[in-house]
């Protein structure tokens, strides 16, 4: 496996920064801008929509840099879609800023979808897949990586 936050060639670069898919279905992300506005909430998600391809993945993103974000943005990123193509979400940061932002997404989404606040990427991909989707059945599936074998949740 390469490296979690290291994005490969085919990331897709946004205005916010890179995203991707890494080989296990996790949409990453890394947050490059210090803000983040309602515009930048809009377009991130549309980018995830792209990078997700039709199918519920869960989404990593490392906020280490975010200093702040506005109300309207953090409302944005936890409403309610029709469609969600999140079924859950790691938020990485290593700092103390970043990390109040982070809560601010745990106290807003809490009955909408999985929310947890990381300090290490690799902690954060083991938490997403338990929320990794079956392609054909539309269930979440819990990932044995010994085994390569899948079980129903």
């Amino acid at each position: 496996m390469t490296d979690l936050m290291t994005p490969p060639p085919d990331a897709v670069v946004t205005p916010s920064g890179p995203v991707w898919l890494s080989e296990d279905g996790i949409i990453v992300t890394i947050t490059m801008s210090p803000t983040q506005t309602l515009a930048d909430a809009k377009e991130n998600i549309q980018y995830n929509k792209k990078v997700a391809a039709g199918i519920p993945r869960p989404l990593l993103v490392d906020m280490s840099r975010v200093r702040s974000m506005s109300k309207d943005a953090r409302e944005e990123y936890v409403k309610k879609d029709d469609d969600p193509l999140v079924t859950a979400v790691a938020l990485v940061t290593n700092s103390n800023i970043s990390r109040m932002v982070g809560n601010f997404f745990i106290g807003l989404a809490q009955s909408y979808i999985p929310v947890k606040l990381f300090t290490e990427p690799q902690k954060a991909r083991e938490w997403l897949l338990q929320y990794i989707v079956s392609n054909d059945t539309g269930q979440v599936v819990i990932k044995d990586d010994d085994s390569g074998l899948t079980t129903d949740r």
